[in-house]
């Protein structure tokens, strides 16, 4: 056995944002620890247990892409309907900023249910999200996701 240190890195990482996520066996002396996490400098550093990096890659290491794809069709949305790129890109940016800020502070669904007036345009979107069970499809993504790390491993 030598010492082992694995870890997933997302891509946000590159402009000091982001997280790397590490797990590291029993035989990582202190002092090389540190060396790891001295340069790991920057971004959030996350430990997890060995049996947590897999399930830890999907919701950090893919999270960007995921994000990203989905990005798309908000920001196509306002281009569509007289933004211009610049301007859709700048709205759906601060936004996500924003709500990101605010799920630090408050849960989902206080969130959800401060910006959902009843019979309101948020509420008929979300209305419209779950009667065609859209969390059903992006949990399906995810799982898929999961079993090609487990594929990826064998």
């Amino acid at each position: 056995n030598l010492p082992t240190i694995r870890m997933m890195a997302n891509l946000p990482i590159q402009d000091g944002k982001g997280s790397i996520v590490y797990t590291k066996n029993d035989i990582v002396k202190k002092d090389k620890l540190e060396i790891f996490l001295n340069i790991c400098k920057g971004p959030e550093i996350i430990y997890m247990d060995e049996n947590k990096l897999d399930i830890s890659t999907i919701l950090a290491g893919s999270m960007p892409g995921f994000i990203s794809h989905l990005s798309k069709e908000y920001i196509k949305f306002g281009t569509d309907n007289g933004l211009s790129k610049e301007e859709s890109l700048q709205l759906y940016i601060s936004s996500l900023e924003g709500s990101a800020s605010m799920m630090k502070t408050h849960s989902l669904n206080d969130i959800i249910h401060r910006v959902s007036s009843p019979g309101g345009v948020t509420a008929e979107g979300i209305k419209y999200l779950e009667d065609n069970n859209i969390n059903e499809k992006i949990k399906k993504s995810l799982e898929i996701s999961f079993q090609k790390i487990k594929r990826l491993k064998d």
